[in-house]
């Protein structure tokens, strides 16, 4: 099992010794033990349901509840007590098998979390970013199997739909896959074989196979580990890099 490494100054863990049975460690030793079985119950009451957004802390434990195999690694980098509370950064990697059959998905993020004693026990009081626990998003699995199916009938412009204007080379990209579409028969298929977060960006290693047939008569098979970075713009994902860019160039002429 992926393991669960909490660590505190010993300077701060002195000064919290003898106000209470529990500890702030001890708290999120729990919580990070509850998400893996999958105790909802449990990792919320970790939180204090005062705390802002709580709802949405609700909702999503609930989610990743359901889902099975879930791990969760808490490292503390910096622990601060300040009055009754204490600060706590560090980073958070939670593996998630998400439901709709996806890859395993590894999110990694810098989280600072504020704890406070409430009726004897640590309680987190502030917990930030909230993207940690959210709910896996299948969109991102949706736009590139719209990708290869768009490549496969010759839709260029809704292909090209899924990569982000704002690329360094998508002029280059924009370029290819008209050239691509419109002088080739193309037979795309991309499977996604590991998804990794953090900040919100998704970095996905595929596995892409394309039969490609030009009108000239020319044929060629491709297969290719290609790495592909997505994001959020303007609401929906799209591709922001894409590694290596010459899995989409036009069939070469005998």
């Amino acid at each position: 099992m992926w393991g669960r490494h909490l660590r505190l100054p010993a300077v701060l863990l002195l000064a919290l010794s003898g106000r209470a049975a529990d500890s702030p460690q001890s708290q999120l030793d729990y919580l990070a033990a509850s998400l893996e079985k999958g105790d909802a119950a449990g990792a919320l009451s970790v939180f204090d349901p005062k705390i802002g957004n709580f709802a949405e802390i609700k909702r999503d434990i609930e989610y990743l509840a359901t889902l099975s195999g879930t791990t969760c690694d808490i490292k503390i980098e910096l622990a601060e007590a300040s009055g009754p509370n204490v600060a706590l950064d560090g980073e958070w990697t939670l593996r998630l098998n998400p439901k709709q059959n996806g890859p395993l998905l590894v999110r990694t993020e810098k989280i600072s979390v504020s704890m406070r004693q409430t009726e004897g026990e640590w309680k987190i009081v502030v917990f930030s970013p909230l993207r940690i626990l959210a709910k896996p998003d299948p969109a991102i699995f949706d736009r590139i199997a719209a990708l290869a199916n768009d490549l496969t009938e010759g839709n260029s412009a809704d292909a090209l739909s899924v990569f982000s204007a704002e690329m360094n080379n998508y002029g280059e990209i924009s370029g290819d896959v008209d050239a691509l579409t419109g002088q080739t028969e193309v037979l795309c298929a991309i499977d996604v074989v590991d998804d990794n977060e953090s900040a919100g960006i998704h970095k996905l290693d595929t596995d892409w196979y394309l039969q490609l047939k030009s009108d000239a008569g020319a044929f060629e098979t491709r297969r290719d580990r290609v790495q592909i970075q997505m994001e959020l713009v303007k609401r929906k994902w799209r591709i922001t890099a894409l590694l290596p860019a010459g899995i989409l160039s036009p069939i070469k002429a005998n």
